[in-house]
């Protein structure tokens, strides 16, 4: 029997088709857009970042690690066997890293453009997952507020994990989000959770909002069903090298340094009591003993302000002129999105987003008053926040044009704006058109001469460093610095010197004729100080006074001066 033709809606017009499809072409194009924007705000801010620093050196260095131990499978053999014993920096970075290097200036380039691919990627799947679950106008619109973020550009121009870090939370909370009642999805977010634990030391913290959902949702029963043991078998997979590392070695599967910083009182702690006795205490217990309830309650307030305006910072948009006004335009928007989305029945996406964004904000409010805090701590919970602040201002000019009989409507406006402001945004950086990222790295000629002689004269050995120092030798060689503080007193430094057994010291220019470190030099010359510590000096380069100088006890003779003064 022959089956009837379905009756045709006013929408199967081939018109409705064209204009769909238009639609269609129009978003893909806004989003492509938008993607342009912002790899030309990350390139010229690259620009601005040539010469590796602190944690980017660390990060170059592990990957040579890594490259030096010739596969993936060997690193994470490494760790295995617990002959890895980094427990700062988590590998995942890294790993992508050590693919693409080749001891030379320009792995600092290529380890900024991976972030730049990290930071498109994050825009994408800011579009896809919002499209997919809260629709297309507020999808356009959290594409562009994170395309044009100036923490989004900052951290895209940068060699750290910590953008991956944030599109890794932002996954695996939008899977969560959108399909927790299916099986396969455990599976997805169990191996995501693995990947931010593999990529920051706080990533199994996103074990969390799983068991608080079913908390919410299923009470105790939801114990009895699967997800949740998928989820942690899938985390336990992925993630296992190192915590098979973190058990063997540290006796602890969640091991990291920064677990033990998190109860010091400020970063220089660390370094007076590291090579210790206390270390080891170490903990909460170790802090409640040597703290009260006063010191407590205001390390949390201080702690709370700090990141609450980072939090502001951390979401804003625009131009830097007017960060503050727009973090607070967007974070209030977040709120009234939050809201709305609770009172209209969504209320699994405000527990898993709100939840998830308040204990971050807790653990670095306290985390703060150790580390000094930063911004790329809590950017990841911006980045949850954004699509909520797209919500909220999509539902306000609801709002008005409820009021407003003549007002666009809202998906009209939305593009219009989305295409004006990445048009606006490509025009303003065009000038990154012309520039190759893979050469925006730069090895300063100051640092060459003293590099060469340290690699012809001390080999592999490690030396000290004062923790205020740029310099490194990251530009082809591993890296091999100590960073301590050279204003501790005098028998702090040199029992810590003796603890890790270091036999050269290096002084750069910054330190020379400062006066808190002049009782530790005593005897100066045309060059700068002859003793630090009462170590002879073994090298100075051939400025007066030099820009750099280096102390050992082996040298005990005559100063060592570079044989070719204008070494490049």
């Amino acid at each position: 029997m022959k089956k009837k033709e379905p009756k045709r809606s006013q929408h199967d017009h081939p018109q409705s088709g064209s204009i769909e499809l238009f639609w269609k072409l129009t978003i893909v194009s806004l989003l492509l857009l938008t993607c342009i924007g912002f790899y030309l705000r990350s390139v010229n801010s690259s620009r601005t970042n040539l010469v590796a620093i602190y944690n980017e050196v660390a990060y170059l260095d592990l990957a040579r690690d890594f490259k030096d131990r010739g596969s993936l499978v060997q690193v994470m053999k490494a760790y295995f066997l617990g002959e890895e014993k980094e427990d700062n920096r988590h590998p995942m970075y890294s790993m992508i890293l050590s693919r693409f290097i080749n001891y030379e200036a320009e792995d600092f380039a290529k380890a900024k453009l991976i972030n730049l691919v990290v930071g498109l990627i994050l825009i994408l799947s800011m579009f896809s997952l919002s499209y997919l679950l809260w629709g297309v106008e507020v999808a356009c619109l959290s594409a562009l507020f994170l395309g044009i973020s100036p923490t989004m550009v900052f951290l895209s121009s940068q060699a750290a994990s910590d953008l991956l870090f944030a599109w890794l939370y932002f996954l695996s909370l939008g899977i969560l989000m959108k399909y927790s009642e299916k099986r396969w999805a455990c599976l997805v977010y169990g191996m995501l959770c693995g990947l931010a634990y593999l990529t920051k030391g706080n990533g199994y913290l996103l074990l969390l909002p799983p068991f608080v959902l079913g908390l919410w949702n299923y009470q105790k029963a939801f114990l009895k069903k699967p997800h949740i043991y998928m989820i942690v078998f899938a985390f336990a997979f992925i993630s296992s090298f190192l915590i098979f590392r973190n058990i063997l070695v540290f006796h602890n599967p969640f091991h990291n340094i920064n677990s033990k910083v998190f109860w010091l009182d400020r970063w220089t702690d660390y370094y007076l009591l590291s090579s210790g006795p206390q270390w080891g205490q170490v903990g909460p217990v170790w802090y409640l003993s040597h703290h009260n309830l006063s010191q407590i309650i205001i390390r949390l307030f201080y702690g709370t302000l700090s990141v609450g305006v980072k939090l502001l910072l951390s979401m804003s948009i625009g131009p830097k002129s007017c960060l503050t006004a727009s973090g607070v335009i967007m974070l209030g928007m977040a709120l009234l999105g939050l809201v709305l989305k609770w009172r209209d029945g969504y209320r699994k996406q405000v527990v898993v987003v709100a939840g998830m964004g308040g204990f971050f904000f807790l653990l670095f409010s306290w985390y703060d008053q150790a580390v000094g805090g930063d911004i790329r701590f809590i950017f990841p919970v911006a980045v949850s926040l954004i699509p909520f602040s797209a919500i909220g201002v999509i539902s306000l000019y609801g709002f008005i044009c409820a009021k407003i009989t003549k007002a666009p409507r809202p998906r009209i406006l939305i593009l219009i704006s989305v295409s004006l402001i990445a048009l606006l945004n490509i025009y303003l950086e065009r000038s990154a058109f012309t520039v190759n990222p893979l050469g925006l790295s730069y090895y300063p000629a100051e640092w060459k001469e003293p590099s060469l002689w340290m690699r012809e004269h001390m080999g592999n050995q490690e030396f000290l460093l004062n923790n205020d120092s740029f310099f490194s030798q990251w530009d082809c060689y591993r890296d091999k610095r100590i960073s301590y503080p050279f204003d501790v007193p005098e028998d702090v430094l040199d029992h810590y010197v003796l603890a890790n057994g270091i036999k050269y010291i290096v002084v750069d220019q910054s330190l020379i004729m400062s006066d808190p470190f002049k009782e530790k030099y005593r005897v100066y010359d045309e060059y700068g100080p002859t003793l630090f510590m009462g170590w002879p000096r073994c090298y100075h380069d051939t400025k007066k006074p030099s820009w750099f100088v280096i102390y050992s006890q082996e040298f005990q003779q005559k100063t060592i001066q570079p044989d070719n003064p204008s070494i490049h």
